[in-house]
């Protein structure tokens, strides 16, 4: 300044060692646990993905069903309609055939309403405006190889061990936080007339004296979000096992559902469906009997479609639980 006094000087202040340590600790904590998110999100997707895909794969199935059964009441109002021209019926048959037909184009425009609104979903989960259809083949079953009776690791589990692991180094954190802190200053002053500086250097040692108070209670709070965590996690393991047992009872369920159609309803719908065309159109049935024997066939086709979705969409779930 005008006086001729010159002042340089550094001061850096230090908290306690392990507080340091313990910050570091909870970041690298912090860091596992949006790994461990990414994880779940990524299985999350995989599994909203194959269910909406098989969903759609299986309304796709159940429309081709009343395609087939539009075009069979189709052709019997025609035949019908041929029977009142040429005077060997009285129309009702017409009628009712008309009816059905009808009846059936009704159902395909609400399936094809269904179809559109899955693939919605699946366009959500895709995240893109692009909408998909399953190929015209018959619904395949989601594979479920070597199903144990208990889960592994589930990432969702792996998930909520890391939030105890935050929690266990943010109470380090606050423990580490009420401990003594440090200052280091060095200084230097030249003053008017004089050639040599004067120099030197100061340490500081801060203790905390005030605010125990509130440093408990910042310590208690972090041991009961502690102890929260690790019930969530008692909780979400239990649940994550009983979710499991309940889809496995239902896969298992639906699989011996599925066996039944497979080795003998399946054809048994096919051969009632064939053998009603053959005695309707050899006068050997009226139309009320065809469309009974039809109803049960059909129904028995849909029940299989029905089992099937429920077996695949268990299927997906079931997988999901056991990471796949």
């Amino acid at each position: 300044d005008r006086k001729g006094i010159l002042k340089i000087g550094v001061a850096q202040s230090l908290d306690w060692p392990g507080l340091y340590k313990a910050q570091r600790n909870l970041l690298q904590q912090q860091v596992g646990a949006v790994e461990a998110a990414r994880r779940v999100r990524v299985l999350e997707i995989r599994r909203d993905l194959e269910a909406a895909y098989y969903q759609i794969w299986y309304l796709q199935s159940k429309q081709e069903l009343w395609r087939r059964l539009d075009t069979l009441y189709s052709s019997f109002a025609r035949a019908a309609s041929l029977r009142v021209r040429t005077g060997e019926s009285a129309g009702l048959d017409s009628l009712s055939a008309s009816a059905r037909a009808r009846e059936t184009q009704a159902q395909l425009g609400l399936l094809q309403r269904d179809i559109q609104s899955a693939q919605e979903v699946l366009k959500r989960v895709l995240n893109t405006g692009t909408a998909y259809l399953p190929p015209l083949t018959s619904v395949e079953k989601v594979a479920t190889p070597m199903l144990p009776d208990s889960l592994g690791a589930h990432p969702s589990l792996l998930l909520q061990q890391q939030n105890i692991q935050i929690a266990a180094a943010e109470l380090s954190v606050q423990q580490q936080s009420n401990k003594p802190s440090f200052e280091g200053r060095f200084f230097s002053q030249r003053l008017y007339g004089i050639s040599n500086p004067y120099s030197g250097f100061s340490v500081t040692v801060g203790i905390p004296i005030f605010g125990r108070g509130a440093y408990r209670s910042k310590v208690q709070a972090a041991q009961i979000e502690r102890q929260y965590q690790e019930s969530v996690l008692n909780y979400d393991r239990l649940a994550l096992a009983t979710a499991y047992n309940q889809g496995l009872h239902q896969l298992r369920k639906d699989q011996e559902l599925l066996r039944y159609y497979e080795e003998s309803g399946l054809s048994q719908a096919e051969a009632i469906i064939k053998a009603a065309n053959l005695a309707y159109r050899g006068g050997e049935i009226n139309f009320n009997d065809l469309s009974q024997y039809l109803t049960q066939a059909i129904d028995m086709k849909k029940a299989y479609l029905d089992i099937l979705n429920s077996y695949n969409q268990s299927a997906i779930q079931v997988n999901y639980y056991l990471n796949r």
